[in-house]
């Protein structure tokens, strides 16, 4: 007889959300050790892009709230969409530093939460 506390689809849960905040976790002391230099499409001189970008979508969104029409939330939702793109394609990512310890449990606990998400996602086969 196999007693126990959980059943099988509970302990998937608690696999899933378990590695879920586990991956969650370690993804963001990954990115807190990330330094971001600088964003933006394009230079010119001392300007870059993304102030354009940031004051156009302040622009346009009191465009939106002043105006009862669909055009000025259109363009809230495409100076977004640049704001998102540049910051992907024009960003200069710095790993500070870190001691290799440190990389490698950040590394462990991604993949161990990533594993358990999956395990809790599986579902086992029916036992006869």
């Amino acid at each position: 007889m196999n007693q126990s506390v959980f059943t099988n689809s509970e302990i998937r849960g608690i696999r899933r959300w378990f590695g879920a905040a586990i991956a969650v976790l370690a993804v963001t002391i990954l990115l807190m050790n990330i330094e971001v230099t600088s964003f933006g499409f394009f230079r010119i001189g001392p300007l870059n892009s993304a102030p354009i970008l940031v004051i156009t979508l302040v622009l346009f969104i009191i465009w939106a709230v002043i105006s009862s029409k669909r055009f000025p939330w259109i363009m809230v939702a495409i100076n977004i969409l640049l704001i998102l793109v540049s910051v992907l394609l024009g960003t200069h990512f710095v790993l500070r530093r870190m001691t290799a310890f440190t990389l490698v449990v950040i590394i462990a606990m991604l993949g161990i939460g990533i594993g358990l998400y999956v395990l809790g996602c599986i579902r086992p086969k029916k036992e006869d």
